[in-house]
């Protein structure tokens, strides 16, 4: 006769031995990687031990982390995730539900739309977290009056889809005017103006959440007026055009569909002598400092595949991007240097600006350790540009990163 109670015991043991399976197969055939493409994010690194990291309970903490980011089958689970996510629908060519793409750490779920071959998803509005954002930068701009320190916001693609789609989100341009509201201190640089040359597709890549040439020239021509410099018009820049990208969207929702309307990648990039230094974190916290290159554009910075790698190369915690040729070219401030303070979308606006300084500082705030006043006096930095997407205004954790600097 079954016996009920042995029944459910050996369920039991059978199910602890799997998990027990996995376990061990994940500390055996876990991955190393740097980070995930599917999710357009850095993967936690194996933590170094200290004891003060160990009795804090910070370094268990990180270790969890970095087993789950490290799993064996990691990214055979996301691919399936994604597959199923195809067919739920929303009533919309191929609309799929995935996670954050902006790589920002917000962890917020949401839907992603491919519509007349143009991928995008849906801002969500945190009027808390934009006034912290903006409360972060005012404080830092009140307490340095030697400083100009500027905001320039890029608004997430939805703003620029049709008026039906647009009910699909937020307002990203409500954000950005509580965000330029706030200010008094701090100049904002609203790139609405410029951005309204120019259609949806110019703007913005069809398959990845970034922007392409056209948006990120809009913006600089926006910056120039706002800073009084002389606009280098595109006939006087290099350009450069590679066909066949599919970038972060792709990658995130595995869109088949996207593959028969791949962008192309347009870059423009400063005719003036560079060199470009790059600094990564080592395992023991520090920096390390890479050879100079004599370019801040390229396609030896992509890689085999078109990417918006093509500018800096990624993310990093500090790059410099320095002119070679100083001469008084009608552009060149003589003198000035500038440091931006960006996500991602910040690595194309930091290459296109660099004719008008002497030298660029970029700092990645999510990776970069310091004091960001005390690294302005000491660069001889007079200004300082906040720029981020509306998503990035939104995210705890990058605020978090902010105030950190100061």
């Amino acid at each position: 006769m079954y016996n009920k109670s042995r029944g459910s015991m050996a369920i039991s043991i059978i199910f602890v031995l799997i998990i027990a399976s996995f376990g061990v197969l994940n500390f055996i055939m876990h991955t190393d990687k740097k980070a995930s493409k599917e999710e357009n994010r850095i993967l936690a690194q194996f933590p170094k031990w200290s004891l003060d990291a160990y009795f804090s309970g910070e370094y268990m903490v990180r270790i969890d982390e970095y087993l789950k980011d490290q799993f064996f089958i990691r990214d055979f689970c996301i691919n399936l995730s994604k597959n199923m996510e195809k067919f739920k629908g929303f009533g919309y060519s191929a609309t799929i539900s995935g996670q954050n793409t902006g790589g920002n750490g917000s962890n917020q779920k949401l839907n992603y739309y491919y519509v007349d071959e143009f991928c995008f998803y849906n801002f969500m509005s945190k009027p808390d977290m934009e006034m912290k954002y903006a409360d972060t930068i005012e404080q830092f701009a009140s307490m340095h009056d030697d400083i100009n320190v500027y905001n320039m916001l890029i608004p997430n693609s939805v703003a620029y889809v049709d008026d039906e789609l647009k009910k699909l989100s937020d307002s990203p341009f409500e954000a950005m005017d509580l965000i330029k509201g706030n200010y008094k201190k701090t100049h904002f640089i609203d790139v609405r103006d410029e951005f309204s040359k120019y259609g949806l597709k110019q703007l913005y890549f069809k398959t990845d959440h970034h922007w392409n040439g056209d948006g990120v020239y809009a913006a600089y021509a926006q910056f120039c007026k706002e800073l009084g410099f002389n606009i280098i018009p595109k006939q006087n820049m290099g350009k450069l055009e590679y066909d066949n990208m599919l970038g972060s969207l792709y990658f995130m929702t595995k869109n088949e569909k996207m593959k028969t309307s791949p962008d192309t990648l347009v870059a423009y990039k400063p005719i003036q002598d560079v060199l470009m230094t790059r600094y990564y974190k080592n395992d023991d916290g520090g920096f390390i400092k890479t050879e100079p290159v004599p370019f801040c554009v390229s396609a030896h910075l992509m890689g085999e595949n078109p990417s918006y790698g093509i500018y800096l190369g990624g993310d990093m915690p500090l790059c410099v991007i320095s002119r070679t040729d100083v001469v008084d070219d009608g552009y060149n401030t003589q003198g000035n240097n500038v440091i931006i303070v960006k996500d991602s979308f910040g690595n194309a606006f930091s290459t296109i600006i660099t004719p008008h300084y002497d030298n660029v500082h970029i700092i990645d705030p999510r990776s970069w350790d310091g004091n960001l006043y005390e690294y302005a006096k000491k660069v001889g930095a007079k200004d300082i540009i906040f720029i981020n997407t509306t998503s990035t205004a939104t995210s705890g954790d990058f605020i978090q990163s902010l105030q950190k600097l100061f």
